[in-house]
């Protein structure tokens, strides 16, 4: 692993959140590391859990697609809503797609 990726792996660990992500990000899109979505779900749910709001809205995005994690429905709404929240406009456009209007 190279010196950039220990070092953010060291801050993952000791729960910087942007680095959380981060490190989700490069497991999630295998830049600089092997590939991996249970890896990247894990760093993105640990971010999230912080209130960082991209973490948020792809952690619903990996339980929209079943990425890392069982597909849940449910679970990605809950998490683009906490992203809205937290002023994430693609989550505002994914909620659009996953909730239906009423009638």
């Amino acid at each position: 692993m190279c010196p950039h990726l220990k070092n953010l792996k060291i801050l993952a660990d000791k729960g910087d959140r942007s680095a959380q992500f981060n490190l989700g990000m490069k497991y999630d899109n295998g830049r600089g590391i092997e590939k991996n979505y249970k890896k990247a779900f894990l760093y993105y749910q640990l971010a999230a859990d912080q209130g960082h709001p991209d973490a948020q809205y792809n952690v619903g995005l990996m339980y929209q697609f079943g990425e890392g994690v069982c597909q849940n429905y449910k679970q990605a709404i809950k998490h683009f809503r906490m992203s809205t929240s937290n002023g994430c406009l693609d989550a505002e456009c994914a909620l659009k797609e996953l909730v239906p209007k009423g009638p």
